[in-house]
């Protein structure tokens, strides 16, 4: 019995034995580690990421401002204005003489007696353009200004001897005319032109300097189109009934040619009575320079419609309407006897009808202007004006 316990208790302690070696060889280890020095401790760091410094103009430096570039309008067309015919008035400034609209932006100004009126949101509504602080509007009084809205939708507006541009984000910039007397504004890609009937100038720089040089003649009505080279194409008339003529010159006043004259006005008579005549007079009606650089001149008479397509080389193609009306847009469409009005970035018209307006019609895109198109009580056109901001 004896010896039976004691071999039990030597096959307990078989059994404990690798545990126990196991604690002993720790205990060992971990005061070996105790007793040694300790290794030094690496910290990784992440390089620091170099950030951009904006660059700041200096004080003596205007800011810039650029303009994103915008294809057409974005807003619907049920949503740029109310419907009406012309006993809506108490909507719109009265006395409006010209209208003129940016070719890719929502940018739309209207102006006469009253001052000049800007709408940034495709005519829902319309703001007062303000004039130099401290000083009485210079718009309100006197004559009309002329007025121009660039395809980067900045607005230009020069009466007597000033120049004052709003840009499309509100900034406002103030240029000198290199004279008096320029009653007509025209832009053309980078260029800006002012003129008189026997006086024009140009700028490529916003009005800051200018080239300025007389016009082949005395003029009435005109528009214009200058490449990106300085070549002006000038098309003009020197009457209420007389032709049109297209001149080609440059910036630096290097002299004109003569590309096109309208032709002469076509007389009708009736081969069944002829005692009866038709009472058209001029030769043209309207005519505009459009992005494709053609002249687009467009009569009306007891034949119909003719509109005719002049090159700066001097080929011309004639046909009963227009052969791609988007190359209008932004257009400002000049008559002999008067401005009829302009092409939005939708392509379509813009005029004033009775001192109000403006009124927006998609009726015939094919042709420059519907010169006998009048206000009807089906209810053509539309009025763009939502409300007036003071």
């Amino acid at each position: 019995m004896k010896r039976d316990g004691l071999r039990g208790r030597a096959r307990a302690a078989m059994r404990w034995a690798p545990f126990t070696a196991a604690a002993v060889l720790g205990a060992a280890i971990s005061l070996m580690l105790a007793r040694s020095p300790r290794p030094a401790v690496v910290h990784f760091e992440r390089a620091p990421v170099p950030i951009p410094v904006p660059v700041f103009p200096s004080p003596e430096e205007p800011p810039r401002v650029t303009v994103p570039r915008r294809i057409g309008c974005t807003l619907p067309l049920s949503q740029i204005g109310l419907v009406g015919d012309k006993y809506l008035k108490t909507r719109s400034p009265s006395d409006l003489r010209g209208v003129a609209a940016s070719a890719t932006g929502c940018t739309i100004a209207v102006w006469g007696s009253l001052g000049v009126f800007v709408s940034r949101d495709d005519g829902a509504t319309f703001t007062r353009l303000v004039a130099r602080a401290g000083q009485a509007d210079p718009w309100a009084v006197n004559a009309s200004p002329a007025v121009a809205v660039g395809a980067d939708e900045a607005v230009y507006v020069a009466r007597a001897e000033q120049l004052q541009i709003e840009l499309a984000d509100g900034t406002t910039r103030e240029r000198v005319l290199p004279g008096s007397g320029f009653d007509r504004i025209h832009v053309s890609g980078p260029w800006l032109i002012v003129q008189s009937r026997d006086q024009l100038a140009a700028s490529d720089d916003a009005g800051v300097t200018w080239h300025p040089q007389p016009t082949p003649a005395a003029m009435t009505a005109s528009t214009v189109f200058v490449d990106d080279d300085g070549a002006i194409h000038l098309a003009a008339a020197t009457g209420a009934d007389a032709p049109i003529t297209y001149y080609l010159g440059d910036v630096h006043g290097r002299g004109w040619r003569t590309v096109w004259t309208s032709p002469p006005h076509r007389s009708y008579r009736s081969p069944h009575d002829p005692s009866r005549t038709d009472s058209y007079h001029s030769s043209i009606d309207a005519f505009a320079f459009g992005s494709d650089g053609r002249l687009y001149a467009q009569r009306y008479d007891a034949y119909g419609y003719q509109v005719f397509a002049v090159s700066a080389s001097g080929a011309v193609t004639s046909a009963d309407k227009l052969e791609n009306s988007s190359v209008l847009r932004g257009a400002s469409i000049a008559g002999t006897s008067r401005d009829w009005g302009a092409r939005d970035a939708h392509g379509l018209t813009l005029s004033i009808l009775e001192g109000r307006g403006p009124i927006r019609s998609s009726e015939n895109l094919d042709r420059l202007m519907d010169v006998a198109w009048r206000w009807g009580s089906d209810g053509r056109g539309r009025w763009l004006v939502g409300s007036i901001v003071p």
